[in-house]
């Protein structure tokens, strides 16, 4: 149940301009989350971006613009976020046949439907409603609701809470990934410090022989294995002296 409000935004102005800010919100107030898998530090979101995006160009183009003084409206609670659209579904649409994926596609405002194709918001027409499921499903969350509230048709995407780390996306952002022609070229615990670094961010020479067991001598050696290899870099002097991933 959506109890904890974090943010919300009423969508008004120029088609461009709406797009443009609700993007911003969602990336403004989505958590995200780093995970390594294998060899790559990956960025875990919240939700999957598209999918709110097509929520809201479709509230866009499908409210009823006829309900003076009313505008689409974005909540983001700690759990999920709701997108409101002025006005019920148009005729002969019903909430049974969208929630069942089993609908012809209809268009209160066939006009701003084109403008928003010609101005390539959409890359296709109709399919909005399936791309949001999908995009869900394929992030490893819960299907859309779909429900009227008060007047409004409203989406909610429900997310991960505090559990972010637990969902496995099919698509995920790398953030920093390492070879395998390179890793082929090193041993197991040169491997062992890229993992290290890919979870930590840095390690410094005692941080090494204490997690690896190893000689200071050792750890050096492997350093400047990693370094000739284009994997890490060196940062600092003397004591402050530590190795990260170099940068890509």
């Amino acid at each position: 149940e959506a109890v904890e409000i974090i943010d919300h935004l009423d969508i008004t102005g120029p088609l461009p301009k709406m797009i443009d800010e609700t993007t911003k919100f969602f990336l403004r107030n989505m958590k995200s989350a780093m995970r390594i898998e294998g060899f790559s530090r990956v960025e875990i979101t919240e939700y999957p971006l598209e999918s709110l995006r097509e929520a809201v160009r479709n509230s866009v183009i499908h409210r009823d613009y006829a309900i003076e003084g009313a505008t689409v409206m974005v909540k983001m609670f700690r759990d999920c976020v709701v997108i409101e659209s002025p006005g019920l579904l148009p005729r002969p649409l019903t909430l049974e046949r969208i929630r069942s994926l089993n609908y012809r596609p209809v268009s209160r405002n066939p006009i701003i439907a084109r403008a928003m194709f010609d101005m390539k918001f959409m890359e296709e027409r109709g399919g909005g409603i399936r791309r949001m499921h999908d995009e869900m499903l394929n992030h490893g969350l819960k299907e859309p609701d779909f429900n009227y509230d008060s007047g409004y048709f409203a989406v909610t995407f429900h997310g991960p809470g505090e559990k972010i780390l637990d969902i496995h996306p099919k698509k995920v952002t790398i953030v920093h990934a390492i070879e395998p022609a390179k890793l082929a070229l090193l041993n197991e615990r040169q491997k062992g410090i890229l993992k290290y670094l890919l979870e930590y961010g840095r390690i410094a020479s005692e941080e090494c022989t204490r997690h690896f067991n190893i000689a200071r001598d050792t750890a050096n050696r492997d350093f400047r294995r990693l370094i000739e290899k284009g994997l890490i870099e060196k940062r600092g002097i003397g004591r402050a002296t530590h190795y990260v991933l170099k940068e890509r």
